[in-house]
């Protein structure tokens, strides 16, 4: 079981000390956070006594952020100046391949920001009569195990 919540707002930022050296804000469509359970082993456990014992270790986090979507989104550097995703994927290389960064920090409402792996990029292009249509996505999860979920990663209500 995971739980979902969608975006409309993503920051994501180097992880440089004391301070980072950039900071890009993604005004996205439904981009969708997922929180999934971590367990010791399986989920239960049926103790001596018959009755079953919770293993949950804690969460972890993963986003997974389209192209197609990020291409259609309004993108600023620091908050302020106008940037593309050009702009942004080149930064991305820099900070993870040249200067060895292990993870980069996202967040949701611009206060709290959580370290993120990237996991996975994929590209691809499909042919239909002709017209490419491409695809790709960037994947990141959760660098570390969270223990409680917070206000800002909540789900909104329905």
């Amino acid at each position: 079981m995971a739980l979902s919540s969608k975006l409309t707002q993503i920051y994501i930022r180097d992880k440089a000390t004391p301070s980072p050296l950039w900071t890009y804000s993604f005004r996205v469509k439904d981009v969708s956070l997922n929180i999934g359970q971590v367990n010791y082993g399986s989920p239960y456990d049926e103790a001596i006594d018959g009755s079953l014992r919770t293993n949950i270790r804690g969460y972890r986090m993963s986003v997974n952020l389209p192209l197609n979507k990020l291409y259609d989104s309004l993108i600023k550097r620091n908050v302020i100046f106008d940037a593309t995703l050009d702009q942004f994927l080149n930064q991305l290389y820099t900070h993870l391949v040249t200067n060895n960064g292990e993870f980069v920090q996202i967040s949701f409402d611009a206060t709290n920001y959580y370290d993120f792996i990237p996991e996975s990029v994929s590209y691809s292009v499909a042919y239909t009569n002709q017209i490419a249509r491409a695809s790709g996505s960037l994947k990141f999860i959760g660098q570390g195990i969270i223990t409680n979920i917070t206000t800002d990663l909540e789900a909104p209500s329905v």
